[in-house]
C-alpha cells in the first residue's frame, strides 16, 4: 500500500478517516475492522557483496550473456526489474535468476545470491565509501532517506560507525586540548 512504510499498518493508517466517515453516517460500519490481516511469510534477509565479491562478480560475468545486465545493475542501482527491461526483448526474471546463480557460483562467491542483492551491492559499496545517504537515496530513486534507511539499514551501519569513530576523536582531541 502507497505510503505506508514499516510498523504502520493499513488498518491503523485508515482508521481516524473511518471513525469519522461512521459518526457523520457517510458509511454504515467498518468493514475492513472484519478483515483478519494475513501474515505472509518471513523472507530471506538481503545481503550485499564487499568490493572484492563485486570485482569477482564482474570480472566472471565477462564471458556471459548477462555481462551488461550484471554491469548496469551494480554499478546504478537500478531495479532488477528495470534492468531486465533494458533490452528490446525484456529478459526472463527465471532466466536472470539462474544465470546468475551461476555466476556467483564461477567467482567464488556461492550460489546462495540473488539478482537483486546487486541494488543492496551498489548501496554498500557507496555506503562504505563515504558517500552521503542523502546522494544514495536519490541515486536509487527514492523521494527521502527514509526507505533507503529501512529498507537498506544494514548496508548503511559502516556510515554510522564512521560518524561515531569521527565524534569519539573530536571529544578525545578536546579532552586532551583540555588537559
Amino acid at each position: 500500500m502507497a505510503g505506508v512504510t514499516g510498523k504502520t499498518s493499513a488498518r491503523a493508517a485508515a482508521q481516524p478517516g473511518q471513525g469519522q466517515a461512521q459518526a457523520r453516517d457517510k458509511v454504515l460500519r467498518n468493514v475492513a475492522a472484519l478483515v483478519t490481516t494475513p501474515k505472509g511469510k518471513q523472507g530471506r534477509p538481503s545481503k550485499a557483496m564487499t568490493l572484492e565479491q563485486a570485482t569477482a562478480l564482474l570480472e566472471h560475468a565477462q564471458a556471459t550473456r548477462l555481462y551488461a545486465y550484471v554491469v548496469v545493475s551494480l554499478l546504478t542501482g537500478i531495479r532488477t526489474e528495470e534492468a531486465r527491461a533494458l533490452r528490446r526483448t525484456p529478459l526472463d526474471a527465471s532466466h536472470v535468476r539462474r544465470a546468475f546463480k551461476a555466476i556467483t557460483k564461477k567467482a567464488g562467491l556461492g550460489e546462495n545470491w540473488t539478482p537483486r542483492e546487486l541494488r543492496h551491492s551498489f548501496v554498500s559499496l557507496m555506503s562504505d565509501n563515504g558517500v552521503p545517504l542523502e546522494t544514495i537515496a536519490d541515486l536509487v530513486g527514492h523521494a527521502s532517506t527514509a526507505v533507503t534507511e529501512e529498507v537498506y539499514r544494514h548496508q548503511l551501519k559502516p556510515v554510522i560507525t564512521r560518524g561515531a569513530e569521527a565524534m569519539n576523536t573530536i571529544f578525545k582531541q578536546n579532552e586532551t586540548n583540555s588537559a
